[in-house]
């Protein structure tokens, strides 16, 4: 699969984004929050793999490497990589992504069946 190409099972994505000008815990700094939501025409344990194992993963970020696992880190292409902070397969990721010097931002990523799936 290219990047031009949309995946077959994706319904819709939603964006939205939060700006907060104020942290208490880190005075002077900004937090975003950029939240994308994807509906996929899968189970949650179809799509899991998708989004943890290296061979798949290498469809969308190209090749990753590491220790894919709760307390693992790991490495992507153009420098970026982080921490897996936390798992509950197959419905929950938590992360920590960036650049070489700044891996700071935390992502996390929520698997859950709203209709019955088509795969």
């Amino acid at each position: 699969m290219t990047v031009t190409e949309s995946l077959p099972v994706v319904d819709a994505v939603r964006r939205s984004l939060e700006i907060h000008e104020q942290v208490p815990e880190r005075p002077g700094r900004v937090q975003v929050i950029f939240t994308l939501t994807a509906n996929f025409a899968c189970a949650p344990a179809r799509l899991w793999p998708l989004l943890t194992r290296p061979r798949e993963l290498a469809h969308w970020f190209g090749p990753v490497s590491g220790e894919l696992r709760e307390g693992g880190c790991f490495e992507a292409p153009g420098g970026a990589g982080g921490r897996i902070l936390q798992v509950q397969e197959p419905h929950r990721l938590g992360l920590t992504w960036g650049r070489a010097a700044g891996r700071t931002r935390c992502c996390s990523g929520s698997i859950r069946r709203t209709t019955a799936p088509r795969c």
